[in-house]
């Protein structure tokens, strides 16, 4: 569930929209209640927003009335630990109850459709979460077990049936719900590669529905970037200096199979995975392959002298700008070592492959 409240909050980039406010009302009843202050924030764009606060009597009870100008999500908390998210907009009035010492595991909510649909939501990862921490802890308890080696492929199977039991609660819900709120939050659980078509599908019906939401303007500006590197897209080409500040472009290679690496001489796990794309380099260099570092450096001479140190014989370029590069939006993502396959007609077979899936999608390109 942490997973979806962050990506709440990120999911927003624009300014918010300025609408005519209307006032409505938020009732609740706690147990375990200690005449707590509660606050009622708007998670707006970059930034949190006060909307009201009360303080809870001593039966439990509390009532907001807060000027809510736009449907969006909003947190409810006695504490910065304890918390709930809410889709609130000043057409419903919402009642709430739940036990104050923990809301997130307790609450229940009625009268709002949107937010009642995330607390199914947030229930379901509630619990597909502990299945899957469960396999790891019986993972970890055996791990030295002699017969930990079939102990491990029923576990793996197992692990691998809760998460597609995820991605199939998660397109079932938008596939029946397919102009929801929620839906903002539910595409957060999938892969933006593999299930694209649902981030389009979202995108398209809130878009009819909220045009001027700044959460769905948000996703239709990720879609978009999303478009430009889909599997089968035209890769985005690339022009950067290499260190001899001559200037080299992806599209030099194009009838090769290519394979960009953006990387820095400053990331561990890029250096440890140095030695494997050099191996797969070695391997596959006399059969069409090609790789093209792209690093995130800012200072050159601790990159030309990573090249040395790992012995990379393939083409290296940069802007030394490290993550105000253009490259990071053009090919869209957040950390690295990231990776794009490019076919030999420039068009991205894959992203994010590393060791064995990258040495088994090259195998099947290149044999």
């Amino acid at each position: 569930m942490k997973k979806i409240l962050i990506l709440i909050i990120a999911v927003v980039a624009i300014s918010s929209c300025n609408q005519k406010s209307e006032s409505f009302e938020i009732s609740g009843s706690f147990t375990n209640s200690g005449n707590e202050k509660i606050m009622l924030e708007e998670l707006s764009i970059n930034q949190v927003l006060p909307r009201d606060s009360a303080t809870i009597d001593e039966k439990g009870n509390f009532f907001l009335t807060p000027k809510i100008t736009q449907k969006g999500f909003y947190r409810l908390s006695i504490n910065p630990n304890n918390y709930i998210i809410l889709i609130l907009d000043s057409a419903e009035s919402v009642s709430i109850t739940g036990d104050a010492s923990n809301l997130a595991e307790t609450y229940t909510v009625k009268g709002s459709e949107n937010s009642m649909q995330l607390w199914e939501l947030n229930n379901f990862l509630k619990n597909n979460y502990r299945t899957r921490d469960s396999i790891q802890q019986v993972f970890q308890q055996y791990v030295n077990h002699p017969l930990m080696d079939s102990m491990n492929t029923v576990l793996e199977a197992q692990y691998n049936i809760s998460i597609a039991n995820l991605g199939s609660y998660i397109k079932n819900f938008i596939d029946k719900n397919p102009d929801s709120f929620v839906g903002l939050a539910a595409i957060e659980q999938l892969n933006p590669d593999a299930d694209f078509d649902y981030f389009v599908k979202v995108d398209k019906n809130l878009s009819a529905k909220y045009p001027e939401s700044p959460y769905v303007k948000a996703l239709s500006n990720r879609v978009a970037d999303m478009k430009r590197t889909a599997i089968g897209s035209d890769a985005p080409n690339i022009t950067l200096k290499t260190p001899k500040d001559e200037i080299f472009s992806l599209s030099d290679l194009k009838g090769k199979v290519v394979l960009i690496d953006f990387w820095a001489a400053w990331c561990k796990p890029c250096r440890a995975e140095n030695p494997n794309m050099l191996r797969l380099y070695n391997k596959y260099k006399d059969k069409g392959f090609d790789i093209l570092g792209v690093s995130l450096d800012k200072d050159k001479e601790s990159w030309v002298n990573a090249i040395k140190e790992d012995k990379l014989p393939w083409t290296q370029i940069s802007d030394l700008q490290f993550w105000n590069s253009p490259v990071v939006k053009q090919y869209g993502f957040s950390g690295i070592p990231f990776t794009v396959l490019v076919d030999k007609d420039g068009k991205i077979l894959a992203k994010g492959l590393r060791g064995q899936d990258l040495e088994n999608k090259l195998e099947q390109v290149l044999n």
